[in-house]
């Protein structure tokens, strides 16, 4: 095709994706911010979790230079961690604690 109106709906190197906006505003009216499963090398989710009030990272390797941005870690599979992180969201949803 050469149309120059059509464009492919990939997101390219270098490239903001068309929601990152939108995440962006987002981030700063969100008190509770969770990751599971991401180490981070993609999406910047320390960042992420220091524009928040309280952050939980669930991760099944240990990585310091992430979990300095975190309030509380769990480094396991999220099977095992799914029963804490829901009563972490439930304290929050409480007290304001996780």
């Amino acid at each position: 095709c050469k149309s120059k109106d059509l464009r492919h709906n990939i997101v390219m190197f270098e490239e903001q994706a068309p929601a990152y906006a939108t995440l962006y505003s987002l981030l700063h009216q969100t008190s509770l911010f969770i990751s599971i499963g991401t180490s981070g090398a993609v999406l910047p989710v320390g960042q992420y979790a220091s524009m928040c009030e309280k952050s939980i990272l669930n991760i099944y390797e240990k990585d310091v230079n992430l979990e300095r941005y975190f309030d509380k870690i769990y480094i396991e599979d999220i099977i095992s961690a799914i029963d804490k992180i829901t009563l972490d969201i439930e304290n929050f949803m409480k007290d304001g604690n996780v």
